[in-house]
């Protein structure tokens, strides 16, 4: 009777005390009560960050907000020259290979400058070539200036580079300068018909032409040197190049320490 009474005893629940088992139940209660609670506000909470603070009324829309759109910044062009001060002198160095690029970027600082009210500029010509219709476009652009340009050729100056050199009003050189002159040459690729090829020749020959007049305009260069340039290289020295009145004077060139500003155009 002992033993059975022993062996049953876990199997039975055990009693608490009456006031600690209604002290669990409360508490287990509380918590019951806040979860319910707390899952019941998260969408309410959620919502409430998109919702606007105070409900519209009945029958009133209220339009969203706008936001205005940010406008981009504004595009700021750099310019090599920088601030143009009309009483510095500019140094304008090109020493690129003569193409339809290169001239438009020396066309927009000279164009700059005059506009600007600059009156001292100086063009210092080192340049293997290039391109003729470009180069006679510059030439005729010079030309036309109110303002007179000096040119200075410096290391070498050769080929549609001379045709730059000479729109120069005072021309100088340094004592180490070579002049280059060559007969003129064209590239065609592509196909061409017959009278097609004649107009690529027509056109070559017409700027030959012009660059030939340009050379009697501006040196002393008598025809039967011109008449070299058509069929073999001709180089000639600074000293060389005083004689035929391709340039003024050799050396002397000296850029002042103050008032001036150089500019490379490239």
């Amino acid at each position: 009777m002992e033993r059975r009474e022993i062996l049953s005893a876990p199997d039975q629940p055990a009693s608490a005390p009456p006031a600690a088992a209604s002290e669990a139940s409360a508490f287990f209660d509380r918590r019951r009560a806040l979860l319910v609670l707390g899952g019941a506000m998260l969408p309410t909470v959620a919502s409430a960050q998109i919702a606007p603070l105070f409900p519209p009324l009945p029958g009133i829309t209220v339009p969203r907000p706008v936001t205005p759109p940010v406008a981009a910044p504004p595009t700021i062009m750099s310019n090599s020259l920088g601030p143009i001060d009309r009483q510095k002198a500019y140094f304008l160095f090109f020493q690129q290979t003569i193409d339809v690029n290169t001239m438009k970027l020396l066309r927009s600082d000279l164009v700059a400058l005059v506009e600007g009210g600059v009156t001292d500029i100086t063009l210092i010509v080192s340049s293997n070539g290039g391109q003729v219709l470009p180069v006679l476009q510059m030439y005729s652009l010079i030309q036309a200036l109110p303002v007179k340009i000096k040119t200075h050729a410096q290391v070498f100056v050769q080929s549609a580079a001379n045709i730059l050199f000479l729109a120069g009003q005072d021309r100088s050189a340094d004592t180490n300068a070579t002049f280059l002159f060559h007969p003129t040459q064209a590239s065609i690729s592509g196909v061409f018909n017959g009278a097609q090829f004649e107009d690529e020749f027509r056109l070559l020959n017409d700027a030959k032409a012009i660059m030939n007049q340009i050379y009697r305009d501006r040196t002393k260069l008598p025809d039967t040197e011109i008449n070299r340039f058509e069929h073999e290289t001709v180089v000639y020295d600074a000293q060389a190049a005083l004689e035929h009145g391709i340039i003024q004077k050799v050396g002397g060139f000296q850029i002042p320490a103050e008032r001036m500003k150089l500019v490379f155009v490239e």
